[in-house]
């Protein structure tokens, strides 16, 4: 299809960043939104969330994750399967959450984070 950097986005448009580096989706993110880019969500049917999560742009949720209240999503974080992410948690822009991941209560993920498979971050944990 292309270099995406050549990318000129339509006024219709709507797009999504399919990166895990936290690093290559940010360029790519910001060089987009520079050229007038709009990003959507792509949520799997078959999670288990509640209805109280927020996100920003560019989510991704892949299938089988159990997302519970209070959770806050920053712009173009992507999460694949079979994570746990419990209550009251922030996870920051551009994160990367691999799969088989559980993100205990309270917790706060900043900006740019790749966390990789089976990691377990307990209660009120600051990264």
């Amino acid at each position: 299809m292309g270099n995406p950097l050549d990318y000129e986005p339509g006024e219709k448009d709507e797009l999504v960043i399919a990166l895990s580096d936290p690093a290559s989706k940010k360029d790519m993110a910001e060089h987009l939104r520079n050229k007038g880019a709009r990003f959507f969500n792509v949520i799997h049917p078959e999670n288990s969330l509640s209805p109280s999560f927020i996100s920003g742009e560019g989510l991704i949720i892949a299938p089988y994750n159990s997302i519970s209240n209070r959770v806050t999503f920053g712009d173009f974080v992507s999460i694949y399967g079979f994570c746990k992410i419990g209550h009251d948690i922030h996870i920051g822009n551009y994160c990367h959450i691999a799969s088989h991941c559980s993100i205990d209560g309270f917790s706060k993920l900043s900006d740019d984070l790749d966390i990789p498979s089976f990691t377990k971050i307990l209660k009120n944990t600051r990264l």
